[in-house]
């Protein structure tokens, strides 16, 4: 059971459950086997009870999926920091530093694929679009004028779970 600090965990590490079992000593499995008989119940129990205990050396799948999962629901920085108190997610500078991380790598991968030109099943599209919004008005004051460019692709052999290298 090795807590590598460098990268976060992957969907597939959130997902499997044996993956799930490698955060998780023999010994704990073992007296919540006798306590809890639901496999899921029990992986995410200790997996809570590891990120408690060692909340600052490890980020554990289950309660990092939780803390950002409620980060992106609800932007509440004081649920995140009860949660992460009570061993039951991460903390609330851990989920915004995991969205600072996973912004510079999708804008790195985004990079690498654009000067990539043997991935044939990448596709990218930038799309803009304004906005006019006006005010009745006789003197052309009291408007607004906007434009929106975003970036769409398919990320084109990108789906196999890359883990996300953790910022400093």
């Amino acid at each position: 059971m090795s807590f590598e600090d460098g990268t976060y965990p992957t969907s597939y590490d959130i997902c499997s459950e044996e993956e799930g079992l490698k955060w998780v000593p023999e010994s704990l499995t073992f007296l919540l086997s006798h306590c809890i008989p639901n496999n899921h119940k029990r992986l995410g129990l200790s997996q809570c009870i590891v990120q408690a205990a060692r909340s600052r050396s490890a980020i554990v799948p289950i309660p990092f999926a939780v803390g950002v999962s409620l980060e992106k629901s609800y932007a509440s920085k004081w649920l995140l920091i009860l949660l992460s108190k009570l061993g039951l997610s991460i903390s609330s500078a851990e989920a915004t530093r995991y969205k600072k991380s996973a912004d510079l790598e999708a804008q790195k991968r985004l990079t690498e694929d654009q000067c990539e030109e043997t991935n044939a099943d990448f596709f990218m599209q930038w799309v803009g679009d304004n906005v006019d919004h006006n005010v009745i008005t006789l003197t052309g004051k009291n408007m607004f004028h906007g434009m929106g460019i975003i970036a769409i692709s398919n990320n084109a052999g990108n789906n196999k779970g890359h883990s996300i290298p953790r910022l400093k």
